[in-house]
């Protein structure tokens, strides 16, 4: 087998140009250790809460008010919800709606 031809080089290529060679026009890309995703949940909490307190303020707001303490919790197992009932796609194309606020997934 020719080298450099499994999966796991691909990988390693892709994270290595996105995170080092295409910066910084390419600045929000960083590369995490595997311990930050949840395999049960099948996404990375602190990104998904991050991402909507950045892209949705208000949204966000909303949900805090009628969750309190309990709002990343919440919202993180709503959309693990979703993703487990519905395709990825499906998702990102449809939103997530939590007690009257829309969420977009990707901008």
């Amino acid at each position: 087998m020719a080298e450099g031809t499994k999966e796991s080089h691909f990988e390693e290529h892709i994270v290595k140009y996105l995170t080092k060679i295409a910066q910084p026009e390419f600045a929000e890309y960083t590369e995490k250790d595997n311990s930050c995703y949840d395999k049960e949940l099948c996404l990375i909490p602190e990104d998904l809460i991050g991402f909507i307190k950045d892209t949705q303020p208000r949204k966000y707001e909303a949900l805090s008010a009628q969750y309190g303490a309990t709002v990343d919790e919440k919202i993180v197992e709503r959309v693990a919800e979703e993703l487990r009932k519905r395709k990825t796609l499906d998702v990102f194309r449809e939103k997530v709606k939590d007690r009257g606020q829309v969420l977009d997934m990707l901008y």
